[in-house]
This record gives structure tokens, sequence and C-alpha cells, in this order.
């Protein structure tokens, strides 16, 4: 009876962690094509890797409470001024909540004519829907790199 209830947790251990991996992929998948998207300034592209009732928040405090207007600033903005900014995410980490609840931290590095603060931290809750992972709220805030100097946990 003992073997039978190992053999079982070890076979539902193995699954777990073989469905973490893959979701794992997945939502880095999400945020390798967010960023190829924004690099190429494709908003509809990037409006398919959010959820209808997505929400977002720029490190100016402008808080879009949908993806329609998420898609009206982004098109605004990549036609003026992140039409020739770039930036790549770095470190990223994903914490997952349950199996279709995540959030996921990255630092993102910034490129480009306009850009003042090179460096954010964004963060990211994705749900799993219908077998995909898509973005359902974001924040990004910019990292003063003077006060980072002088941050005492690190």
């Amino acid at each position: 009876m003992r073997f039978l209830l190992v053999c079982f947790l070890l076979t539902m251990t193995t699954y777990g962690w073989s469905q973490t991996a893959e979701d794992e992929k997945a939502i880095r998948t999400v945020l390798q094509n967010m960023q190829s998207a924004w690099n190429r300034n494709d908003v509809p592209a990037m409006m398919q890797l959010w959820s209808e009732d997505a929400q977002f928040v720029n490190n100016v405090g402008m808080w879009w409470k949908s993806r329609a207007m998420f898609q009206k600033a982004l098109t605004v903005f990549h036609q003026t001024m992140f039409k020739d900014v770039t930036f790549k995410y770095e470190d990223a980490d994903i914490q997952f909540l349950r199996p279709d609840v995540v959030v996921l931290s990255a630092v993102s590095t910034w490129s480009g004519e306009k850009t003042e603060n090179p460096q954010g931290v964004e963060r990211y809750v994705l749900t799993k829907e219908k077998g995909t992972w898509l973005l359902r709220s974001g924040h990004v805030t910019t990292v003063d790199t003077k006060a980072a100097e002088f941050n005492p946990a690190k």
C-alpha cells in the first residue's frame, strides 16, 4: 500500500513539474513576443497578448482600464514618442499563484532617442484562458538609478 502511495505521489509530482516547465516556457514566450512587437511598433500584435479586460498603469500614472484604452494609447505613442524606442527584458521572474495565475516581474532596459530613464521594472499578472497565457494586468516603474545605489537590501 505504501509503495502504491509513493508511486502515485511521484507520478503527480513529476506531472506537476512538467506542466509548470511547459507553462513557464509559454509565459516567457509571451514576454518575448511583447518585446518583439514593441520593438517593431506592432501595436495589434502586442494587443493579442492581452486579455479583453486587461488593465495597465504606465510609469507616469496613466491607467488604462481596458485593452481598447491601452491599444488607443499605444497606437498614438508608437506613432510619436516611442517610434524609435526599443527595449529588452532581462532578469524575468515568474511566481505561480495558482496553476492558471502568475505574477511576472522583469527588468526592462530601454534605448532610443527619447529615452531619459533607461531602465524600468515591470510587473504583470497573467492568466491562463482556454489553454493560452494572456497578460491581464501590468505596471511599469522607472528605476531611479541614483536612489537604487542606496538600496539597503542589495
